[in-house]
């Protein structure tokens, strides 16, 4: 997990994105973690396109609507 509170609860990332701290955040787990940190109990952030991105927003995992502004791309 990017925080250790990241496996019980969303408050830690909640506050990262509350004070504008997301990008260097997440960007500073994927240094430290490698391609694939837990962000909240229900949340993930992946950093490789291949078997990766692609899978995750591409394939059939559940998403918020949100994310049909990736159709141009091939991935929503």
């Amino acid at each position: 997990p990017a925080h250790p509170l990241a496996t019980i609860t969303h408050l830690w990332i909640f506050w990262i994105r509350y004070v504008g701290h997301e990008n260097r955040a997440i960007h500073a787990a994927h240094t430290t973690l490698g391609p694939v940190v837990r962000l909240s109990p229900s949340e993930i952030s992946v950093n490789f396109v291949d078997g990766g991105i692609r899978k995750v927003y591409g394939a059939g995992f559940g998403k918020h609507d949100w994310y049909g502004v990736f159709a141009n791309y091939g991935c929503a």
